[in-house]
């Protein structure tokens, strides 16, 4: 999954109910909101991908910056969500 911060950050991360660990996440951050998920059959897998195809935007532990690339790819999986694809999309956030 994909969540923002708020504070120009998102966390790449995997959980078989990220809905749920947001909301676990917002005692700390109560602005987080996860903005997609990518379904997948190897959850640790993509995430470790995903991780080092946006090394450059990494920060700490699981958060990466807000930018380049990484942005470019949430905002075309937000995109693609609903069209056949295997994201599911927070309907009610904004284009980042």
């Amino acid at each position: 999954y994909y969540a923002w911060d708020g504070n120009g950050r998102i966390k790449i991360g995997f959980s078989a109910n990220p809905w749920s660990r947001v909301k676990e996440m917002r005692c700390a951050n109560p602005s987080i909101e996860v903005l997609i998920t990518e379904r997948t059959d190897d959850g640790y897998e993509l995430e470790r991908k995903r991780h080092e195809e946006f090394k450059e935007y990494h920060l700490a532990l699981e958060w990466f910056r807000t930018g380049g690339r990484l942005l470019d790819h949430v905002n075309a999986l937000r995109i693609g969500a609903g069209r056949g694809s295997s994201v599911s999309c927070q309907p009610s956030l904004y284009r980042l």
